[in-house]
């Protein structure tokens, strides 16, 4: 694997070779031990299959609690840390499932993480993904219960 390796023309490959079904004589048949049926479709379950509800806590995180925050909920504008891999579509049916209260819009920004010094060496926070959640007036979500 040398740099040159990227830049010669590689050989073609021969196609793989059919494995030949062998024919047993019928006596063989007869001695072999009954064989179980296994039962495909249920040995493996779809990741699709889950609850609307193991969904949802799987795509909203945590509520994010700062000032800013706080400020906005007077608003009616709740924030929510969110898996970085959700759309608005699904968190939007994630706040439905988990508060019951339909949002009227989401927005979602990308948080970079913030460079740290530890002394000497250098970190970096974790990236993270923020929902912003406008509900309807008079609707409301209780974020601090159990606090």
């Amino acid at each position: 694997m040398g740099i040159m390796d990227r830049f010669m023309k590689k050989k073609p490959t021969p196609p793989p070779v059919q494995p030949v079904a062998k024919v047993v004589p019928e006596k063989a048949k007869e001695n072999e031990a009954p064989t179980k049926k296994v039962n495909t479709e249920t040995s493996a379950t779809p990741v699709a299959s889950a609850s609307s509800a193991e969904m949802a806590y799987r795509v909203i995180v945590k509520p994010l609690v700062t000032e800013k925050s706080a400020l906005l909920q007077s608003q009616n504008h709740y924030t929510f840390v969110v898996a970085n891999w959700v759309s608005k579509l699904q968190v939007k049916e994630a706040v439905k499932a988990l508060y019951g209260v339909t949002p009227i819009a989401v927005n979602l920004v990308n948080v970079q993480g913030r460079r740290l010094r530890f002394g000497k060496s250098a970190g970096q926070r974790s990236d993270f993904k923020k929902a912003i959640i406008t509900l309807p007036p008079g609707q409301s979500i209780t974020i601090h219960q159990g606090v």
